[in-house]
């Protein structure tokens, strides 16, 4: 299922994590760049979240523990990103009962499908179903920076890792270039919102 982009803004809002294995740390990670302040709910810590704590990362707090609903009280967005899908739908489900927005790290798209005990095959969305109808679920695009500018790749979901590739190699071709064009056109403009014509201009005068 397809969605629209669009900015969190989280600096100073808490957000919980679920689970603290690669693709958990890889959430921490990006909350922390965004201002969140972290909480972190797992029976095991990586190796590089440890590491943060160890550093006196001031806005990050880890429990090693399991996942109880309460967790979830005060938190603009829950990542359920265990291996566990029951506790992952526990969390999910909680996170839609109390209003915060859910990603659901274990889902990957409506036509994936792996082989079930069966034989049969399962798809993503019967494996782990999706949040309730109250649910707000988002997803996390892969993104980089420059200056001013994000650049985001998603591919509703269905191939993280392709995504992140697409990433890395928009990054090495841009190499600063959208961060130079939006502090010219910030310069020559003077105002946040530009017109077509405007921002051809100010491509053209880039090149």
């Amino acid at each position: 299922m397809s969605g629209i982009v669009v900015q969190l803004v989280l600096a100073g809002h808490r957000c919980l994590v679920v689970g603290a294995g690669r693709v958990g740390a890889r959430k921490v990670d990006a909350l922390l760049a965004a201002g969140a302040t972290v909480v972190v709910v797992a029976p095991e810590l990586d190796e590089h979240l440890e590491g943060l704590a160890a550093s006196g990362t001031a806005e990050l707090v880890l429990h090693r523990r399991r996942f109880v609903a309460s967790d979830v009280d005060g938190c603009a967005l829950v990542v359920a990103a265990t291996d566990d899908p029951r506790v992952n739908e526990l969390a999910a489900a909680a996170a839609a009962a109390a209003g915060a927005l859910v990603n659901r790290a274990d889902r990957s798209g409506p036509d994936a499908a792996v082989p079930a005990a069966d034989g049969a095959s399962r798809s993503a969305d019967e494996r782990h179903p999706a949040p309730g109808r109250d649910a707000l679920e988002v997803r996390f695009c892969a993104a980089f920076r420059s200056g001013s500018a994000t650049v985001a790749v998603a591919t509703d979901g269905r191939a993280p890792s392709v995504a992140r590739w697409l990433r890395d190699r928009l990054a090495e071709f841009e190499a600063g270039r959208a961060a130079a064009l939006v502090e010219l056109g910030a310069r020559r403009l003077g105002v946040p919102v530009a017109g077509p014509a405007e921002l051809e201009a100010c491509w053209g005068g880039e090149r």
